[in-house]
């Protein structure tokens, strides 16, 4: 086998494994765009994706999220010239006014220092399950409508709804209902909306797309090189012997 012929097969070989490692990858990366297309598809008029529905309920005066895992927003996002996420939490009470709130979370240690509450410490969704851990104490000193911590809040009855984009800090949101008092059963949903969801399934689909039209040329590539290297050369006839030289 010459070199030419050992070029073109290593040549194609190489072309073949290239070609179908990056079609696992581009067809990967087309799946995931394909996801997030339909994912997006499930937004409601006003951009957010919105989870189901769930009613919450407790004996304390106030539910919160977890205190030793705040919702931690690192980097200046104001300074971003798109919305990096806006988080909506809704929330109907069952029985009367509800407020719903966000406030750093170290106003909101203060305010409920001392207060029996329940921090959500994990949610479950098939079946849908909610674990609390629980604070005692006693009844707040004040309604919740008359702190001034809250960089946003709702109250009143029937569906509320709050609006928060992300902002740099230690942030926690409290459900409480609207007098403070004791007992609370309320359902909740929550949303999100980014102004990244179209461009970043816009780029996994063309980079899949495109990443599956390399790997095709590349696959047909290397077939090509592997069928001209594997070719039989032509045979070679043996130089007829020379005749016998008479004697002289």
């Amino acid at each position: 086998m010459d070199g030419s012929r050992t070029a073109a097969i290593v040549g194609g070989i190489i072309l073949l494994v290239l070609g179908l490692l990056t079609s696992l990858g581009a067809a990967g990366i087309l799946i995931g765009g394909i996801a997030t297309a339909a994912v997006g598809g499930l937004r409601n008029d006003e951009g957010f994706l919105v989870s189901p529905e769930r009613t919450f309920t407790t004996d304390s005066y106030a539910i919160t999220t977890e205190r030793d895992d705040p919702m931690s927003i690192g980097g200046d996002v104001r300074a971003l010239p798109f919305d990096l996420a806006t988080l909506r939490v809704t929330a109907t009470s069952q029985s009367g006014a509800v407020f719903i709130g966000v406030a750093r979370q170290d106003d909101i240690d203060a305010y409920l220092d001392g207060v029996q509450h329940s921090e959500l410490h994990e949610l479950r969704g098939a079946p849908f399950d909610v674990e609390y851990r629980e604070v005692p104490g006693t009844a707040p000193s004040s309604p919740p409508e008359e702190e001034e911590i809250w960089v946003t809040s709702a109250s009143g009855t029937g569906p509320q709804h709050i609006d928060w984009p992300l902002t740099t800090g230690d942030w926690g949101i409290v459900v409480m209902n609207a007098d403070a008092s004791m007992g609370i059963e309320v359902d909740l949903s929550a949303g999100v909306r980014s102004d990244l969801l179209g461009p970043a399934t816009a780029g996994m689909l063309a980079a899949g797309g495109i990443g599956l039209l390399w790997s095709l040329g590349a696959i047909v590539a290397g077939s090509v090189l592997l069928a001209v290297g594997a070719r039989r050369q032509p045979a070679v006839s043996p130089a007829p012997a020379a005749p016998p030289t008479a004697p002289s």
